[in-house]
């Protein structure tokens, strides 16, 4: 088939918008691949906004890993988009064909290999404000330097490409709101907007980078981490936020996935940041083995994988499960603290501890003695006037609260038995029945005439 100057020679596929034919050009060396597009079916509005977004951007971003617009034909029929060509194919089908050609996965040496070129592509876009919105492995061309090394898959010698813009847009100050791509390659808030049928409130370039997540763990793992047999079901998992990851991986390959992979947007590194990360630019010779101790989020480590929860609030060990929480070292000795009783203001402390009991200073009271044969004990005499007390009950403390709006506390009459703290008689009290003797009693109570 030709058109104008393209001589359109074999069919690269078919797609929802189109197909895809090998392209050469006059007077110009090298392949081209032409998408060829029904002039009736490009008309519909939507269909003419995604071609329109997808020109748009293909003029407005030169990069080495974007793929190049050529040229653009229309005709009454049909209208022709030519660009550069891409001889391996899609990722996808690349990673297809090494994981059943090797039973195994991308290695970590080509993933960081790929993950470089395709980071920088898309730093090129959002330093645009340019969002892809619909990033996967299918929308990653991949060109081979020579055809040895597309038959022998040697990923290490190739370049990838990002193409159909399709969905892409331009965003004003930052912000976005239309739910639009592949379920299973958006973000939890996308996911759940979409399975309520509802506009998500705003979102940016972060968007973007869970999908390059994704992606990332689709090439060192084979599969996706969130995946369902209905929208309803893989918004559930989403919701869930729970991915495996196999303990075969290396700790700086755990912790790049973790930085695009979080449920909160802000959290999630831009490109620029993407790109200094050790995965990137560490020898993978040197990568480190697996510490689940280093793992934020790690949940369980269950039949070689870890479970991890894209929550950056996650703890793998809640203080009320450990049952050993860490007490800060006092650099002082702390007092217990003093509660006061409301009854009789006086404060006392924690019951639990036992306060140092000190014996009060008590000074007998001399007697008044001007008469030998009435001799008045002075223990018995009532005050001429209202006596503070001096003597405090040993359960409390002596610290008195001295408020003179209230009544002063009343302690208990002194007898007999008590005037001595110590375990004394009084002698008065011993002697009671015998007939007094002045002599006796002055050998008996010195401290009532010396004072002491």
């Amino acid at each position: 088939m030709k058109v104008d100057n393209l001589k359109l020679t074999q069919s690269l596929g078919k797609g929802a918008f189109g197909e895809v034919f090998l392209t050469q050009i006059e007077q110009k060396e090298g392949f081209y691949a032409t998408k060829k597009l029904d002039r009736a079916f490009s008309e519909k509005e939507e269909n003419i906004r995604r071609l329109a977004n997808e020109i748009n951007v293909l003029k407005q971003v030169i990069h080495p890993n974007i793929v190049s617009l050529i040229d653009l034909k229309k005709t009454k029929n049909h209208i022709y988009i030519v660009m550069e060509y891409c001889n391996g194919g899609s990722l996808t089908q690349c990673l297809r064909k090494y994981m059943a050609t090797f039973k195994r996965p991308f290695t970590e040496q080509i993933v960081q290999y790929l993950m470089k070129q395709i980071i920088n592509g898309l730093e090129a876009c959002h330093s645009r404000n340019i969002l892809h919105r619909d990033l996967k492995l299918d929308n990653i061309l991949v060109c081979f330097n020579s055809e040895q090394d597309k038959n022998s898959l040697n990923m290490m010698k190739c370049t990838v490409k990002i193409t159909d813009f399709g969905f892409s847009t331009i965003i004003k100050e930052d912000l976005a709101h239309t739910v639009i791509g592949t379920p299973v390659y958006m973000p939890p808030d996308m996911v759940e907007a979409m399975n309520r049928k509802q506009k998500i409130q705003s979102y940016a370039q972060k968007a973007d980078i869970w999908s390059l997540g994704v992606l990332c763990y689709e090439m060192l793992v084979g599969t996706i981490p969130f995946n369902g047999k209905s929208l309803a079901d893989l918004s559930n998992k989403v919701r869930r936020g729970i991915y495996q990851l196999p303990m075969t991986l290396s700790q700086q390959a755990v912790f790049f996935i973790q930085a695009m992979l979080l449920e909160n947007p802000d959290k999630r590194l831009y490109c620029r940041e993407l790109l200094k990360q050790d995965f990137l630019n560490k020898n993978v010779a040197n990568f480190q083995k697996i510490n689940v101790k280093l793992i934020p989020g790690l949940i369980e480590q269950r039949n070689g994988y870890l479970f991890i929860y894209i929550g950056t609030t996650f703890q793998t060990k809640k203080p009320e499960e450990n049952n050993q929480m860490i007490q800060p070292k006092p650099q002082h000795e702390i007092k217990p603290p003093i509660q006061t009783n409301n009854n009789n203001n006086i404060k006392s402390p924690i019951p639990n501890q036992n306060p140092i009991q000190q014996k009060p200073n008590v000074q007998p009271v001399q007697p008044n003695i001007n008469n030998n044969n009435d001799i008045k004990n002075p223990i018995q005499q009532k005050p001429s006037q209202e006596i503070k007390p001096t003597i405090q009950p040993n359960n409390i403390n002596n610290n008195v609260i001295n408020n003179p709006n209230q009544n002063p506390i009343q302690p208990k009459p002194l007898t007999k038995k008590t005037y001595y703290q110590d375990n004394r008689v009084n002698p008065i009290q011993q002697k009671k029945n015998l007939p007094f003797n002045q002599n006796l009693y002055n050998s008996a109570m010195p401290a009532f005439h010396t004072g002491k």
